[in-house]
């Protein structure tokens, strides 16, 4: 398998940093780039109503430029000066952007944390790693607590 570019998302969990120190073993190793990723869920945002609300907007920002600068302490801390890392902050269904962001960039690896739902809740909303593992069109890693 020849891995050049490996994606990990995060949701800033402690396991997902686990899942990112992987990924960036890995990415050490094979000598590939590492995106980082994360998408801001907006499944309660409603789009026409923020383009109205000047007060939602600035808070949106406001909260999305704390995420980038998140973004960059965990490359800072967690990477490595010699590692060409990307960093991506979007917006959206969680598993549809991994997937979209994995082949936009020709991903060949993700790498991602699982969280562990129960069954019940498992089979009406499905997981975020589960998703992606249907529907990436590349290799998908998935790290259990």
């Amino acid at each position: 398998m020849n891995v050049r570019k490996i994606l990990c998302a995060t949701d800033f969990s402690e396991h997902s940093y686990r899942a990112l120190d992987l990924a960036v073993s890995m990415a050490k190793d094979f000598g590939a780039e590492l995106i980082l990723l994360h998408v801001v869920a907006d499944a309660m945002i409603n789009d026409a109503i923020v383009a109205e609300d000047q007060p939602m907007r600035a808070y949106l920002a406001e909260s999305e430029g704390r995420l980038d600068a998140h973004l960059d302490r965990l490359i800072q801390e967690r990477t490595g000066s010699e590692l060409k890392v990307e960093k991506v902050l979007t917006r959206g269904t969680p598993h549809r952007k991994i997937v979209a962001v994995a082949r936009e960039k020709g991903a060949d690896l993700i790498v991602l944390a699982t969280h562990g739902r129960g069954p019940v809740e498992q089979f009406f909303i499905g997981s975020t790693a589960e998703q992606v593992v249907r529907h990436a069109g590349c290799s998908v890693l998935t790290v259990r607590e």
